[in-house]
């Protein structure tokens, strides 16, 4: 593992790549490469596929998180909930 140098891009093992994406239509929208890569385009290109499926696993639980609650939400609606008291 190498070290890391102040200011620019870091000289580690460690790549920092944020990435922004539409993961339902596959595209980018922001990808910000502060790390020298070593291996060039290539490597580039796995940390890259590796980002993005990243976001796609983190819109899959959000999905089914906005999924769970909408079907409580409709179930409340329609009077079906069952309501959950906590002992304080």
């Amino acid at each position: 593992a190498g070290g890391s140098s102040s200011g620019g891009g870091t000289t580690s093992d460690t790549i920092y790549l944020p990435v922004a994406t539409m993961p339902q239509r596959g595209t980018i929208v922001l990808s910000q490469c502060e790390s020298r890569l070593s291996g060039g385009a290539e490597a580039f290109g796995e940390v890259l596929e590796a980002a993005m499926g990243g976001c796609r696993m983190v819109m899959e639980v959000m999905a089914a998180a906005v999924r769970e609650r909408g079907a409580g939400l409709w179930k409340a609606k329609e009077g079906k909930a069952d309501v959950l008291l906590d002992d304080w």
